[in-house]
């Protein structure tokens, strides 16, 4: 028996999720070009490949911790009921999170001040937020933003958790998105 919230839950999980972790590792990363730190792990043996390898992995750990809050405070606390399993949606939240983190990243080397990521939030979330299928679905949008909607991570992260919560579905149902997923965080 679903009620309203839990159709809606895992959307505000995958967007939440993906806010706040793009948000985490903007500033971080920003403060840690601004404070001088990247350019003194420069001068040390490390490629920069290695630099900002540490970087996603370590801004990558707080962001998964960051959206497993998120999931377990959804699950435990506001009491939303789901029908898969607990682990799986725990690793489709934790790519995305990867996902974000890389954007966050990525936004952060064209940004100068804490001011100009906060500019980066309608560029970057706002158009994941309304083509990710979150309000309505990518079939009912205009034929022509369709397309566009298929090149948002969110969308593949919101399709696959509505898949595990409202469906039940396993890691063999779900891989395509988990993929794209995948794909999205190394591309970025």
């Amino acid at each position: 028996q679903f009620d309203t919230m839990d159709y809606i839950a895992p959307v505000y999980i995958a967007l939440l999720g993906m806010f706040f972790v793009f948000l985490l590792s903007c500033v971080a990363f920003l403060r840690e070009r601004s404070q001088g730190t990247i350019e003194r792990l420069a001068a040390t043996p490390a490629s920069r490949f290695e630099i900002v390898l540490g970087y996603m992995l370590g801004l990558g750990l707080f962001g998964v911790i960051q959206v497993a809050v998120i999931l377990f405070f959804t699950v435990w606390v506001i009491g939303i009921h789901y029908l898969g399993s607990l682990a799986l949606l725990l690793l489709v939240i934790a790519i995305m999170a990867v996902v974000g983190v890389n954007l966050g990243i990525l936004a952060s080397a064209f940004a100068r001040t804490e001011f100009q990521v906060l500019q980066f939030i309608p560029l970057v979330i706002l158009p994941q937020v309304l083509l990710s299928g979150t309000f309505w679905a990518v079939q009912d949008m205009p034929a022509y933003l369709q397309p566009i909607a298929y090149l948002m991570p969110l969308y593949y992260a919101n399709v696959a958790l509505r898949d595990v919560m409202l469906k039940g579905w396993g890691l063999a149902e779900i891989w395509p998105n988990l993929a794209v997923l995948i794909g999205f965080g190394l591309v970025v």
